[in-house]
């Protein structure tokens, strides 16, 4: 069971990563369904989003190892044990350099980023664990997700949203474009609610 600690100002979804977390660890460590776990800060905060899965998927697994290596991570780790993109890469980069630490992301925006794709990286990156897996990202995956990024951006004239284009940050991107329609009723369609 996982409990969570109130009265931190959590979004709804927020509390789902907890969930999605232990999930994926439990499916490499056998004994993680065997204890109840209670997440709890000393410090007040608003959280939001799924950027903290990935943190929190290591903080369970510190739970069973001896050693841990000292990095800041972001990354939206699924119940499945794959970790999606997650927008303010460059902010947190820029955060864990000035604490002298480097970040794990699933990110190749950066030379200064360890990159993370799977719970099994972080397994690695973090406790030191060898597993004989190898693979590689095919060039397919940032294909996709620039395009999914330019279908959504499409007709948005917006020079930050330009330039992480340009920089190949397609996630963030896309959230800001995805965000800024939304809230633009000329970007709705124009259906009545039955056809919608």
């Amino acid at each position: 069971r996982v409990f969570v600690e109130i009265p931190n100002n959590f979004q709804g979804e927020y509390l789902y990563t907890f969930l999605f977390a232990k999930n994926a660890v439990c499916k490499i460590y056998d004994s993680c369904n065997k204890y109840d776990y209670l997440f709890y800060t000393d410090n007040y905060f608003k959280a939001e989003g799924f950027s903290g899965t990935a943190g929190f998927g290591v903080l369970i697994m510190s739970a069973f190892n001896r050693f841990m290596n000292d990095y800041a991570v972001t990354g939206f780790l699924l119940p499945n044990g794959i970790i999606f993109p997650v927008s303010g890469v460059r902010e947190k980069l820029n955060a864990s350099l000035n604490n002298g630490k480097k970040l794990v992301a699933p990110s190749n925006f950066s030379d200064n980023i360890i990159q993370a794709y799977t719970i099994l990286d972080l397994d690695e990156i973090f406790f030191n664990k060898k597993y004989n897996i190898s693979y590689n990202i095919p060039e397919e995956y940032f294909n996709v997700i620039r395009n999914i990024t330019e279908d959504i951006c499409k007709g948005i004239n917006n020079s930050t949203i330009k330039e992480l284009i340009e920089e190949g940050r397609f996630y963030t991107a896309a959230s800001l474009c995805y965000i800024e329609k939304s809230n633009n009723p000329s970007y709705l369609p124009n259906i009545t609610e039955d056809e919608l």
